[in-house]
């Protein structure tokens, strides 16, 4: 958001006074302000947090609180170094909150069918016959157009059932290696820019020949381009469109941009941990990115049950997750006790659960797929890679990179 006045003031709607905001930085710095941020916002950040984390000390000489005017301000100039802002609550104001209860109304994934624009529709499409060693989704190609954890996950979820995945991103967009060379297994990668009619003609060809297409970009990004569920069911009929968003299709928030750690501090759960851990004045973040993971892998989930659909009763269809609907999930499955208390496993611990392959980020080591399948075992076939290594364009059916 460089180069922008100020937010809408709707973006920031969630900021209450008296409560405690959380700013996130677009390089996710978990819950603190980074030091670079707060000097150029000219903000006195005198209270020192744990983690070697700063934030800032409000105007009742307490961390963490700001009058309204003054978060105002703080987050509008926070916006300008592209950052994003949400206020900090537990579960029940998150359940009386409208989003809150907008999420409580759908169930973590959802399957929709798109309907056609004139005529009936594709007609079923049969995966086929399936060798008693071939992968189960050998001959499937998914465009995935996703960034970071949740989207990728679904798309390394895809391609170790033997899915053609082929990541599309471009040069210009921010990522993060280590999540790259995670979640990049499997999958072959090709950029291309949509800001230009090129790089948009191209991904239309490759939607034409694609049965899946998933994309994790802020609601409505890549739809601009002409890449909306409608428009990809008419382009190519008999199409899976698979949408991840921080806060779903449904509610107030339903256009909002947001990742996991934003999730989290709006939907109670870094209150949660905190009190858990015996310091209700120290929000934490969960161990991991679970939300990111969890929704990853019900994207991925929701994708096969529609293209089993597909073959049953033909049609295009549309599958929609977010990671707030996934946050409520998980909660609702309830805490481990004495959780904090659990060793981290060690190295030596996990290592009969690792693989060791040669990438294009050199050799790598990292946890083999723990699905256990006698007839079609889940693998990745390939390595993970940089980001544009491979051209934009299909293998043959049953070919190889």
């Amino acid at each position: 958001h460089q180069g922008m006045h100020a937010p809408p003031r709707e973006e920031l709607d969630d900021i209450a006074p008296n409560h405690a905001v959380v700013i996130q930085t677009a390089n996710f710095h978990a819950l603190y302000f980074n030091t670079k941020a707060l000097d150029a916002m000219g903000i006195d950040a005198a209270y020192e947090p744990p983690l070697g984390g700063r934030v800032v000390k409000g105007t009742d000489g307490l961390p963490w609180k700001l009058s309204e005017t003054a978060m105002w301000q703080m987050c509008t100039q926070f916006w300008k170094l592209c950052g994003d802002a949400r206020t900090l609550r537990n579960f029940d104001e998150w359940d009386t909150h409208a989003q809150g209860q907008a999420d409580a109304a759908l169930p973590p994934l959802t399957i929709e069918r798109i309907e056609p624009a004139s005529g009936s529709g594709a007609p079923p499409a049969p995966l086929g016959a399936i060798a008693s060693d071939a992968p189960v989704l050998g001959g499937i190609r998914v465009l995935d157009l996703t960034r970071i954890i949740a989207g990728p996950v679904a798309g390394r979820a895809l391609a170790a059932h033997g899915a053609e995945v082929l990541m599309i991103t471009a040069a210009h967009l921010p990522s993060i290696e280590t999540t790259v060379i995670d979640t990049g297994r499997g999958k072959r990668s090709a950029h291309l820019d949509l800001r230009h009619g090129d790089g948009r003609a191209a991904l239309a060809a490759l939607a034409r020949d694609a049965d899946v297409f998933i994309q994790g970009y802020r609601p409505g990004a890549v739809a601009r381009f002409g890449f909306d569920a409608a428009a990809l069911a008419a382009l190519r009929p008999g199409i899976v469109v698979g949408s991840v968003s921080a806060y779903g299709h449904t509610g107030p928030w339903a256009a909002r941009r947001g990742f996991d750690s934003l999730v989290q501090t709006a939907s109670g759960f870094n209150v949660a941990e905190a009190n858990a851990a015996g310091q209700p004045d120290a929000p934490r973040a969960l161990p991991a990115q679970a939300l990111d993971h969890a929704t990853g892998y019900l994207l991925a989930l929701g994708v096969q049950l529609a293209l089993c659909r597909r073959a049953a009763e033909g049609g295009s269809w549309h599958v929609r997750v977010a990671l707030s609907r996934t946050a409520r999930w998980l909660r609702s499955l309830g805490r481990v006790p004495d959780g904090f208390a659990a060793a981290d496993p060690r190295f030596g611990d996990v290592a009969d659960l690792l693989e060791t392959v040669d990438s294009g980020f050199g050799r790598l080591t990292g946890v083999r797929h723990a699905g256990r399948l006698s007839r079609t075992p889940p693998r990745w076939a390939l390595p993970a890679m940089p980001l544009g290594t491979h051209a934009a364009h299909w293998l043959p059916l049953g070919g190889t990179a």
